[in-house]
């Protein structure tokens, strides 16, 4: 209940007319002394106007609406966190950052990791046309995409609710930050083809790129022939940063070392079922060498930031 408040002069003269001769009201003379007299909330330290308890903001940069196109993407620094919440469908929430160099770049998107429902899909795109998407990470709905930026140049990251899902509770956040490469190799792949592959040893990683869907990388790797080895055989990407979703394909020279049209072995697949990444353990049967493919698995998307380290090694029985 809001009690009245009425002038002082006016609940004087009720009070007079309520009773049977009114006593002389209080004295109106000030007889505070002058440090009394200071005014308490003029800033001092225990001033109770000085404490601020609206709750603090959920992160540094938190979206601010209409940010669903690229000239409407909200400002957002290098290292510092972005956040915001899916609550309409169909909702698109831009944010723009500037690395300070070139070099690598990480976008991290959190949503299961703050208990979220929301299920992220994360886009990228450079001012000069870079581009690259996630919808998961490494046994994680949470997008990441760690990819290599050849100039300092404003970039535009784009979030969406991947199942068009929305409501207060779907939350998220997300920042951008620079990285260092995350795997190291020892070559890089040029022009190859089938006839002309890229020749590795064991051990040996080499990067590459696959910029398009006609793009397809060739390496020969040696095949150990003092008995029956098993190699492994592995396309790192996705469990990096990488975008890419790819095949990995080997082709076993017959008895005349000729290579057949089709591939004895390939697959898109992690054995492990937490990356994009196709891996292969296979057993050697005393050929001299493989010769393997890797290129995009079908359907998928491909560009200059879909990069990759493919790399062979024995497999050692403990």
């Amino acid at each position: 209940m809001t009690r009245l408040m009425l002038p002082g002069a006016l609940l004087g003269l009720l009070a007079c007319n309520s009773c049977q001769g009114c006593a002389p009201g209080p004295s109106t003379v000030d007889t505070r002394s002058e440090e009394d007299t200071q005014d308490t909330d003029s800033g001092g330290e225990d001033s109770p106007g000085d404490t601020d308890t609206a709750p603090p903001p959920p992160c540094e940069f938190p979206e601010l609406e209409p940010n669903n196109g690229p000239d409407d993407a909200n400002p957002l620094d290098m290292q510092a966190w972005g956040c915001g919440i899916f609550d309409v469908p169909y909702d698109f929430d831009m944010f723009e950052v500037t690395p300070t160099q070139g070099g690598w770049l990480k976008v991290d998107v959190d949503a299961v990791e703050l208990g979220s429902p929301a299920a992220p899909f994360l886009f990228i795109e450079s001012e000069s046309g870079l581009a690259a998407g996630a919808d998961a990470g490494v046994e994680t709905t949470d997008p990441l995409l760690v990819v290599p930026v050849p100039t300092a140049e404003p970039w535009v990251l784009s979030v969406n609710e991947g199942y068009n899902s929305s409501g207060e509770e779907f939350e998220y956040r997300l920042r951008a930050s620079v990285a260092k490469p995350p795997l190291e190799w020892d070559a890089t792949l040029g022009e190859t083809s089938k006839e002309s592959p890229m020749q590795l040893e064991l051990g040996e990683r080499v990067y590459g790129v696959v910029d398009s869907a006609q793009t397809v990388h060739w390496v020969e790797i040696p095949v150990p022939s003092d008995g029956k080895t098993q190699l492994k055989v592995e396309v790192m990407a996705h469990r990096y940063g990488s975008p890419l979703n790819g095949r990995l394909a080997v082709f076993r020279p017959d008895d005349n070392g000729d290579l057949p049209t089709y591939a004895s072995d390939y697959t898109t697949e992690d054995p492990s079922g937490s990356s994009w990444d196709p891996i292969m353990t296979l057993a050697s049967e005393g050929e001299d060498s493989w010769v393997l493919s890797i290129k995009v698995n079908s359907g998928k998307a491909t560009g200059e930031l879909y990069w990759f380290v493919f790399q062979a090694t024995e497999v050692v029985e403990e």
